[in-house]
């Protein structure tokens, strides 16, 4: 889990500049643990929010700006879903994006690693 924050706050860090912010917020609830990291950046071009996590899926206004490979969300996406958990992003009202993590608060179980299929 370590690797998804440090991929969600960089890329927040990343894609917003200087002088904006990166706002990190946790919330116990019953059943999960919620976690959003939200930016006040250019935010996600809405025909993109479906792809996002896809391998390889670079943001039309990332490509040229921002070093990367498309693969940080993919990987992200990989390791919350083996903990059992979920992972969704959206643009805020007041702009910039928010990606959310949700994750059990009891595990169910963790497979393997040589077993990952998908």
């Amino acid at each position: 889990m370590t690797q998804v924050f440090l991929n969600l706050i960089g890329n927040a860090i990343k894609f917003c500049g200087n002088g904006s912010h990166v706002y990190v917020t946790v919330v116990d609830q019953p059943t999960n643990v919620l976690v959003s990291v939200q930016d006040n950046g250019p935010g996600i071009p809405p025909d993109e929010l479906g792809s996002i996590f896809m391998p390889f899926q670079r943001s039309r206004g990332s490509v040229s700006a921002q070093p990367g490979t498309g693969l940080g969300l993919a990987i992200c996406k990989r390791i919350v879903e083996r903990h059992d958990g979920q992972i969704w992003a959206e643009n805020a009202i007041d702009g910039g994006a928010v990606f959310f993590v949700s994750l059990p608060r009891q595990a169910k179980h963790l497979a393997p690693l040589g077993s990952m299929h998908s």
